[in-house]
């Protein structure tokens, strides 16, 4: 159960890191987010 909960753990930093670069990468792009939906 404790590796279970670490597993989830891992997978909100990572998904956290992502959207982080995501972001940065749409600031250097210079595209606004309205524009993608």
């Amino acid at each position: 159960m404790a590796s279970q909960s670490q597993g989830i753990q891992q997978l909100l930093q990572a998904e956290k890191r992502a959207a982080e670069k995501v972001s940065e990468a749409r600031k250097s792009i210079g595209i606004p987010w309205q524009l993608q939906h």
